[in-house]
């Protein structure tokens, strides 16, 4: 088994912390996320990282590989969403990290996609 799939433990791990870092600390997670003053947007989006989290990491331990791939290529609409409304506000910065989360996770779908 190719150590590719392994490393959805680990983004649906970091998934779940950022997200309980949102429903914990809301302050500094809208900043850290581009919108400061939206506290319970960013709280909602933490509720949501988890569920995603909590998904891939249910698909990785059933062994479908190639469901995960897609899995992931399709949660790359999350992030871009996210860079959207981070830009429409003024935080074109942070529209830049999601953007590059969207990538990220985009890419990796597909490899799994492709390797399985």
């Amino acid at each position: 088994m190719s150590v590719l799939p392994w490393l959805s433990w680990f983004i649906s791990l970091g998934c779940m912390l950022i997200g309980a870092f949102a429903l914990i600390a809301p302050r500094p997670a809208s900043v850290m996320f581009g919108l400061p003053d939206n506290t319970a947007w960013v709280q909602a989006a933490g509720a949501r990282d988890i569920f995603i989290g909590l998904a891939v990491m249910l698909v990785f331990m059933h062994s479908h590989f190639h469901l995960l791939g897609e899995v992931c290529a399709a949660t790359a609409v999350v992030p871009a969403c996210d860079a959207a409304l981070t830009y429409v506000h003024g935080a074109k910065k942070h529209a830049l990290a999601h953007l590059s989360g969207m990538v990220a996770v985009f890419v990796y779908g597909l490899l799994l996609i492709w390797l399985n």
